[in-house]
């Protein structure tokens, strides 16, 4: 009967063992996936901002490209007008001329 005891005492000593090594595997997993959900939401957080932070570059980028096009356009139109408003001021100069030598 000690045989028979001492078996039984082993066995409960083994399941005793292999439950806490469970409830310790248990424990571990929860905190590693706690870890890894948090993991997630500062990771989805830095996303979020740098996402807001980009498409307020772009917005602005696109409304400076816009600017510096109508500046450029209104640019050449003032260069237009330049031109013809020098070549009207000096257009009678310059019959006079044509007329005077011939």
């Amino acid at each position: 009967m000690s045989n028979e005891n001492q078996y039984i005492e082993a066995a409960k000593i083994a399941a005793e063992t292999a439950s806490k090594n469970t409830q310790l595997t248990m424990g571990i997993s929860i905190i590693g996936a706690l870890i890894a959900l948090i993991g997630v939401f500062v990771t989805a957080w830095i996303t979020h901002r740098n996402v807001s932070r980009s498409t307020v570059i772009d917005a602005l980028t696109k409304q400076r490209i816009e600017w510096l096009n109508t500046v450029r356009q209104n640019f050449v139109d003032f260069n237009n007008l330049g031109h013809e408003l020098f070549f009207a001021i000096h257009r009678e100069k310059e019959d006079d001329y044509i007329h005077k030598k011939y």
